[in-house]
């Protein structure tokens, strides 16, 4: 019973944040220091998936306040930084 209440506490203290393979260095930044952002200033702990997972994104783990605020600080910088890409597509034609 104690395993399944361990499992079970780990799942709520943990999610995991999809992103595509091809901008997941966007979020992870030069050395490491946009995830190092978002780690502190939610409080909560990022790590990535590996080259050969299924789903390419971060695992987060902290409180739901913390999982709430990385996931969201995750989900602006994708959005940004797909977005300055397209705009710059675009308007180099």
């Amino acid at each position: 019973m104690l395993r399944t209440d361990c499992r079970t506490i780990y799942e709520e203290l943990s999610e995991f944040v999809a992103v595509p393979a091809n901008v997941k260095g966007l979020v992870i930044g030069k050395k490491g220091s946009t995830i190092k952002d978002i780690q502190e200033k939610t409080g909560a702990k990022i790590d990535q998936t590996d080259k050969n997972a299924t789903q390419s994104g971060f695992y987060v783990w902290g409180n739901e306040d913390q999982r709430a605020q990385a996931r969201k600080l995750i989900n602006q910088k994708v959005v940004r930084d797909c977005l300055r890409k397209v705009y710059k597509s675009y308007c180099s034609k």
